[in-house]
């Protein structure tokens, strides 16, 4: 079976590399396309903002004269005033009805004929008096609309222009724009009603006149609310509403100019459709376009012609080596070619038959070491297991305890029995593991021997993690540290020594932890506690502990020693956490 570095790792190296290049170049030449784009977009927006600043401002100054014109020609306020106020009191002041205010309100229609008269492209003219009677007047083009039209237009206008004499109003309509404003009258200047003209929106068409909406953008007019009031093309869906442009039309796709128009709060859009003057460069795009895809096609192709040999032979020379790497050093190399990947496979056919040969040799070697390791790991072991082995002195304390009990030294025969309990374990106890429990136990009863002898100068405090009491460890790896603590922590300090055994799990390590607060160690002895001693006298101890948990399990398991000269040591132990004698 091929590994995945044949399988793939050559096309990853090779067809994978031509293949990413070409993506690459393809990715780059389509991101200078839209690069293009964009600054002619960018191009087209830097120019029409500066041409639009001097057109823009004409257009604004010209719409402003032009419906200031409107309104002065036909409906300004003291005109208004002078031929509709008399007529409006009276209308108001006959409460609506009866003969008197039919013979008023005819008044009222012949005032409103007679300012209709001079006016120009006005389709209809009205008046709302107080009690919101409506009268009207027209030409013959077009017919006015009902009243509650007109009522609807008061009541939602009429607060605008009626707190200050003079306010007028210019209103969007479907295809004409609504002037309205307030009539006072001339001697009282008391509010009469509410005057109000539908103007055709051909008034505004003079001030667009012999522009060039194609080269200079289209314009939109939008009254005091943000609607659309006149427009000088179909008004596009974003520039509906100067106050919502959340249509469909793109960011992108135009670019525009707001300007304010001073007269009536009303405000003026240039705008214009940048992909309208994108288009006259789709011929050039598209030819750039072509020309670099049929490049690119030319260049993948020649790629693969050239190096798909070379890619072929190195694939070969892969297949080979990972053989070789699979041990089959048999295997057969179908390169014969004369270049440098030819070289390279007959250099792999001799590394291929040398490596052969030095694996043999080092199997051998390696056979013969593991022995000759084994031997001395068990001869080892089994000299540091056999140090302590005191049969003669078992044998002594049971004479002394005799001897105690029949002077009647209670005392003395009890430390005479723990001492023989000790040393009776250390005979019994020949096997390389025990349960964790067994070793406290143990522990325990050499604490209790040394308690008896010091008194209240020793304190111990145990503190054990439950459930791992049956864990197994070596034997013998906790007393050398208590003995420790005992003779060179305890003895020169005056007062009472506390030991504390600490004994927990952490995921599968098990970490037992003495400590005591005695004497301490100075730094420079610290540093040689662990390193092997020179003469074999020595040897019990720390050092023996740390190298019999090593030969177990390994250096990442061992003794960690922690001291502060004449304020207390703490020795770690580091063991795995099992709970079966196997190692």
């Amino acid at each position: 079976m091929k590994s995945k570095a044949v399988t793939g790792g050559l096309s990853k190296s090779i067809y994978f590399k031509i293949i990413a290049v070409l993506i690459t170049v393809s990715f780059l030449y389509l991101i200078s396309i839209a690069a293009i784009y964009r600054y002619c977009n960018w191009y087209f927006q830097n120019v029409f903002t500066d041409n639009s600043a001097v057109l823009g401002n004409q257009i604004t100054r010209n719409v402003e004269s032009t419906l200031k014109t409107v309104e002065q020609r036909s409906f300004t306020a003291l005109e208004l005033s002078n031929k509709l106020g008399s007529s409006l009191d009276r209308v108001n002041k006959s409460g609506g009805v009866g003969l008197e205010t039919g013979i008023f309100y005819t008044q009222l229609n012949n005032a409103l004929d007679s300012c209709f008269a001079g006016s120009l492209r006005i389709n209809w003219m009205s008046v709302v008096d107080l009690n919101n009677r409506v009268c009207i007047t027209r030409n013959s083009k077009k017919t006015p609309p009902d009243s509650a039209f007109i009522l609807e237009l008061a009541s939602r206008y009429g607060n605008r222009v009626r707190t200050n004499y003079g306010s007028i109003i210019w209103v969007h309509g479907s295809d004409s724009i609504y002037f309205m404003r307030s009539v006072f009258n001339k001697n009282t200047l008391r509010f009469s009603g509410y005057f109000i003209a539908e103007v055709e929106l051909s008034v505004l068409d003079s001030v667009f006149a012999d522009l060039d909406f194609k080269k200079l953008g289209n314009f939109v007019i939008y009254d005091e609310e943000g609607i659309a009031l006149y427009a000088t093309n179909e008004v596009p869906e974003r520039f509906k509403s100067l106050y919502d442009t959340s249509g469909p039309d793109s960011d992108y796709k135009y670019t525009s100019v707001l300007y304010d128009i001073s007269y009536n709060h009303l405000k003026l859009v240039h705008y214009i459709n940048l992909e309208e003057k994108n288009r006259q460069f789709y011929g050039a795009f598209r030819l750039y376009m072509w020309l670099g895809g049929v490049v690119i096609i030319f260049v993948f192709l020649f790629s693969f012609a050239v190096l798909g040999n070379t890619a072929k032979n190195l694939l070969y020379l892969l297949e080979y080596l990972d053989e070789i790497a699979g041990g089959n050093f048999d295997a057969g190399c179908p390169v014969q070619t004369e270049d440098e990947i030819g070289v390279i496979a007959g250099y792999a056919r001799k590394m291929a038959k040398k490596i052969e040969l030095l694996l043999k040799q080092a199997a051998e070697a390696e056979k013969l070491k593991q022995q000759s390791q084994y031997q001395l790991l068990q001869a080892r072991y089994n000299t540091l297991q056999s140090q302590v082995n005191p049969h003669f002195l078992f044998n002594i304390l049971q004479s002394i305890n005799g001897i105690a009990q029949i002077h009647g030294d209670s005392t003395v025969s009890e430390l005479i029995c723990r001492l023989a309990s000790f040393f009776r374990c250390n005979l019994n106890r020949t096997y390389r593991f025990c349960r964790l429990m067994e070793e406290l136990d143990y522990i325990d009863n050499y604490l209790a021997l040394n308690q008896g002898i010091y008194g209240d100068r020793l304190n111990v405090i145990y503190t054990i993690e439950g459930g791992i009491e049956k864990a197994y460890i070596p034997t013998h790896i906790m007393q050398p540290i208590i003995e420790n603590s005992l003779v060179h922590g305890m003895e020169n300090k005056i007062g009472t020594c506390t030991i504390e055994i600490n004994i927990i799990s952490r995921s599968d390590i098990l970490i037992i932890q003495m400590s005591d607060d005695g004497e301490g160690i100075p730094k420079e002895r610290l540093e040689t506690l662990l390193l092997e001693p020179k003469s074999v006298e020595k040897r019990i101890g720390l050092f023996n502990v740390n190298e019999r948990i090593q030969l177990l399990y390994g250096k990442e398991y061992g003794l960690s020693i922690e001291s502060e000269y004449k304020k207390g040591t703490k020795v770690t132990i580091s063991l795995p956490l099992r709970f079966s004698e196997a190692i």
